[in-house]
């Protein structure tokens, strides 16, 4: 991870899918990833669980990756987020 990400003092929201394929973006690294920005003010990793289309390219925008069909549970987890900030 570059530095500067480690290094910003700034709220992190790590939102990944549980179902995601994409060889790059593991669910299971979502937590690990929120802990590597010591200097966040504030972190947290989510995953979310829904039903989503599993074909075609796993690391595409209409995949499980792109959180196909989710754009309003994602949506609303970040404004829940940004809107909790101190």
């Amino acid at each position: 991870m570059p530095f500067w990400f480690s290094a910003a003092p700034l709220p992190v929201l790590v939102v990944s899918h549980k179902e995601d394929r994409c060889p790059s973006t593991p669910a299971a690294d979502a937590d690990m990833l929120a802990a590597a920005f010591t200097a966040s003010t504030r972190r947290q990793a989510v995953v979310v669980d829904a039903l989503s289309n599993p074909n075609g390219d796993p690391c595409g925008p209409f995949s499980p990756h792109g959180f196909d069909e989710m754009d309003r549970e994602v949506v609303n987890l970040l404004v829940e987020f940004v809107l909790r900030a101190p």
